[in-house]
């Protein structure tokens, strides 16, 4: 019913003060007509003003149902800091909002590139996940979450890089995808082979699979062949990027 729909979700730029939140536009008409610009969250359900610039990742189910998830921290909604699901079975028109995952984290390094993205499955309208780098034991790395009933309850994160824990090295650049029949790729930039440990060291792109018929991720693989050495200009935003697709079993990935 909303085929050729067009969803764009919006940050807010670093120095617009608090509150800050997250920015929701529509096409219903294949993008010759826009809606006019509304904030995502809501009563209840506000990012609130302790997160600056906060990224609202969206994607779309099989069923046509939009999904869209983003920050928050408001002791007065939960005490804990965590992410807020946005759900819209209308084309965009209104949403109902969930807790995604709220949890103690640890400080992040001010320097990774720490964006999550939110991933729906091809092949089951209710399977929708996201992936993040967060630092729960000690050091920064890549996990994954899902839920199977389309945001009602979600899983404990699951961590998919499978180096040792708290060893100081540094996994970020997480990026992924679904095929078609449920297989999901994920892949990242890791360190594990580098002289050093934190951010700025040398580099390379690992992967993971979890196919559909498996509880857990494959072990991990390297997908760059070889140890990218680090540059003063990571420290700068902008200068890095990861993209990956699986498609019919292959894996296509890009990154800069």
């Amino acid at each position: 019913a909303f085929d050729g729909n067009l969803y764009v979700t919006t940050k807010p730029a670093p120095w617009v003060p608090a509150p800050n939140r997250p920015y929701f536009m529509r096409s219903t008409d294949g993008g010759n007509s826009w809606s006019n610009w509304q904030y995502l969250d809501a009563t209840g359900f506000l990012v609130g003003n302790l997160i600056a610039a906060p990224m609202a990742t969206s994607a779309v189910a099989a069923d046509g149902n939009l999904h869209i998830l983003y920050p928050s921290y408001v002791p007065s909604q939960n005490l804990l800091p965590g992410y807020l699901l946005a759900s819209s079975s209308d084309g965009g028109a209104t949403f109902q909002y969930k807790e995604a995952w709220f949890s103690l984290i640890n400080g992040n390094d001010s320097l990774i590139k720490a964006g999550y993205q939110l991933l729906t499955d091809p092949s089951d309208a209710n399977h929708i996940a996201f992936v993040t780098p967060q630092n729960l034991l000690g050091d920064q790395d890549i996990y994954y979450l899902e839920s199977t009933d389309a945001g009602l309850n979600w899983a404990a994160p699951v961590r998919v890089n499978d180096d040792a824990t708290a060893n100081g090295v540094t996994q970020d650049l997480v990026w992924g995808g679904f095929d078609n029949d449920g297989d999901l790729v994920l892949t990242w930039r890791d360190r594990r082979n580098a002289s050093g440990a934190g951010y700025s060291v040398d580099s390379e792109i690992w992967g993971s699979v979890l196919w559909k018929d498996s509880t857990s991720f494959s072990s991990n693989f390297r997908v760059s062949d070889t140890l990218a050495a680090w540059n003063a200009i990571l420290t700068q935003a902008g200068n890095d990027f990861m993209c990956s697709q699986m498609v019919n079993d292959t894996l296509f990935a890009t990154w800069g």
